[in-house]
């Protein structure tokens, strides 16, 4: 983990606290504006796809000129293939219907069939709909087969339609963190 900030990179997030590689690297950019809610330029997100170029193909190309940190982002990568990328992209601005929205959508499509990287945007409006999203209230979930209880926790199936019900009565709280 670290704060890089170079080559379009602000945080890489790929060891556990008990020092373990994740299943999941998550590593992006975060972009901040003195202007509330200004748009985000598309050079910022060409920085990100350059940076995602250079930590999975082309390292050799810049390795003479990156932190020790984007080294060991590199380095975790290339020894773990199979670990999933979540590519992230957080502003306080606005990306809309901009150049800058029509990058990140063509970058999307350019690693649609590559089941090892993902992306996530956070942009203002994301933010602010996720802050008003209250905590999960209890609900209860009816499982309709191969329920398997490991405390804490519970798993088993349950139908499309029940969970439809549910997540049009608490939107997006179910799917919130810790849900009771």
């Amino acid at each position: 983990s670290g704060n890089i900030g170079e080559f379009g990179v602000d945080f890489v997030d790929a060891v556990s606290e008990r020092g373990e590689i994740l299943d999941n690297i998550n590593l992006g950019q975060t972009k901040y504006s003195d202007t509330y809610g200004s748009t985000v330029d598309i050079a910022d997100i060409e920085k990100l796809e350059n940076s995602l170029k250079y930590l999975r193909e082309d390292f050799d190309s810049i390795k003479e000129l990156v932190s020790p940190e984007f080294k060991m982002a590199h380095d975790i990568i290339e020894s773990n293939p199979d670990a999933k990328l979540i590519v992230n992209f957080v502003t306080v601005g606005k990306i809309g219907n901009t150049q800058a929205k029509a990058k990140w959508d063509q970058l999307i499509e350019k690693y649609k069939d590559d089941p090892n990287v993902d992306f996530e945007l956070y942009d203002l409006d994301r933010i602010l709909i996720a802050v008003g999203i209250p905590i999960t209230p209890d609900i209860s979930i009816k499982l309709n087969r191969h329920v398997l209880i490991n405390e804490p926790s519970i798993f088993g199936f349950m139908s499309a339609e029940d969970l439809k019900k549910i997540t049009k009565e608490h939107k997006d709280t179910i799917f919130s963190r810790n849900p009771r």
